[in-house]
Parts: C-alpha cells; structure tokens; sequence
C-alpha cells in the first residue's frame, strides 16, 4: 500500500495514505510505503503551496493503499509491518494532512505482516497518475520486495525525486526500495539495524530517523511515530509537530 497526504506548512489540509493531493481543492500529495520481500533492494521542498504534494510513510501489504492530511500517498502490499502503516497514517492525520492508502497489488484488501487486515483507497495505478506532497513506504516483509517491483510506484518516486519532493521510507523499505532504485540522498540513511539490509547500503546510520533533503528514512516499528513525527514536520513546520508529538506524549 502507498499512504498520500496533501497540505502545507500553513496548515491547510489535504490527505491520502498514500496521499492524495490536497483535499481543500488543491492537488493532493501521495506516500507510498511497502514492505520489503528480501533484501536486495535531496533535498526537500517545503510544502508551502496548496498544490504541492506530499508523500506518505505507510507498510507494504499485497493489495491495499493508506491516506493522510497534506497529500499524501501511502503504498501497501501484503506482508506490510502494521504499526508502521497505521502510525504514519494516525499521526500525519493528526497534522490535518489528507491521507490515501494505495495498493501496489491487484485487490485493495491487504493482509498485512502479522495478520491485520486493510482496505487501501486506491491502487497505484490510479495514484501514479496524481501529484503528491509526500510519499511515505511501510517497512516489512514481504511488503517490501513488493514496493521495490512495482513499476508504477517506483516511476512515482522517481518523479517525486526530480520534482524536489517529499518521500520517505522505513524498516526494511529504505534498503530494499529506495536503495535499490538509487532513491537515496547518499550515505548515512538508516534502515531497519540487520545486516541483510545495512550491508546494502552507504555508511548507514545508527539514528532512530535521518532527513536528508526531501528524503526521510527510519529504523522499524518503534520508531514509527518518530518517523511520522518527521514527515509531519516537513510538510508543516516544527512548531506543529512539536504540538502534535506533546498530544501523543511522545519526547522527541
């Protein structure tokens, strides 16, 4: 599933998990996430106009598709990680961010890693052919493998990549997807702490979340909400975030 969120840092708000652009009438933004199968797997614009997109972090499963406030796009396929889905998803929400789940499989029901079922909003298809804020990849496997070999996602975050847009990744996804399609700013993002996945990629971090430019990646399950957290703030400044965070009671 891909997870869209549309909205801005002025916070006017648009969401998709995938995300969709801008619910308020203005392009919604798309986050894709997906879990990785196995592990062969920037700057960033501020979402400053209604128009931009906004791609979302959401978990692969095989079939379904996520949303959020600012458009957003989240990917799912089957074998997506749960927690990661559903946190990018609440917590972009929270922003006020428009979220679409997309699925990268043919049904829009998923099956996610641990048995969770979700129902995506749209395919990737039907994503592939909107403008995103932001988009944002699940983390799991297989959901992952699964992101890294569609087609359609993949040309979505190519474009999101020249466009100077939002798009983030994690657990497994930043070293199975964005690794493999040479969608990392460079060395020293992070990925899930395995070595079947750091040993893929340049100088890796040991940090719970890096930005790099318009790319954000995150470590697995208990960074999640941090890694939302992040996403949030991109699209709508610290200070949102901030007050976000202190609802969850989370200490960043």
């Amino acid at each position: 599933m891909t997870y869209t969120c549309t909205g801005n840092s002025t916070g006017n708000t648009l969401h998709t998990y995938t995300i969709d652009r801008y619910k308020t009438r203005k392009k919604r933004k798309d986050i894709f996430r997906d879990d990785i199968q196995n592990t062969n797997t920037e700057h960033r614009t501020p979402a400053n106009t209604t128009n931009n997109n906004i791609p979302y972090y959401g978990t692969p499963i095989n079939n379904n598709d996520c949303q959020s406030s600012n458009n957003s796009d989240n990917n799912f396929i089957e074998g997506s990680e749960e927690i990661e889905t559903s946190s990018v998803t609440d917590v972009l929400t929270r922003f006020g961010a428009h979220v679409v789940v997309a699925s990268v499989m043919p049904d829009l029901v998923c099956k996610m890693s641990r048995g969770l079922k979700i129902c995506a909003d749209v395919s990737i298809e039907n994503a592939a052919n909107e403008e995103w804020d932001l988009i944002a990849l699940p983390g799991g496997l297989p959901g992952a493998n699964h992101l890294r070999d569609s087609p359609s996602l993949v040309e979505l975050l190519k474009r999101q990549k020249e466009k100077n847009k939002l798009y983030g990744a994690v657990c497994a996804s930043p070293a199975v997807v964005l690794q493999t399609h040479g969608l990392l700013s460079g060395p020293g993002a992070t990925c899930y702490p395995a070595p079947p996945f750091r040993s893929v990629m340049k100088n890796p971090s040991d940090s719970k979340v890096v930005v790099q430019g318009n790319v954000i990646t995150s470590q697995g399950p208990g960074t999640s909400l941090l890694f939302a957290l992040s996403l949030g703030e991109q699209l709508f400044g610290k200070e949102k975030a901030d007050k976000v965070a202190a609802e969850l009671l989370v200490h960043r």
